[in-house]
């Protein structure tokens, strides 16, 4: 899912996906992970809120 900081829909997509949890067959845990794909090389120093990323 497309998202930024300032539009943060992380609670959405883990409503959507918590359901359909238990369809993941061989787990190797019990964790769940949430993973940020940025289009560019990402800086603490420069953060922009409104930058997306896939999550």
């Amino acid at each position: 899912m497309v998202m930024s900081f300032q539009n943060d829909r992380t609670a959405e997509l883990w409503r959507s996906f918590m359901p359909e949890r238990n369809q993941i067959h061989d787990r190797i845990d019990p964790c769940f992970y949430s993973l940020q794909v940025y289009s560019s090389l990402f800086s603490f120093r420069n953060v922009d809120p409104n930058e997306e990323f896939t999550k």
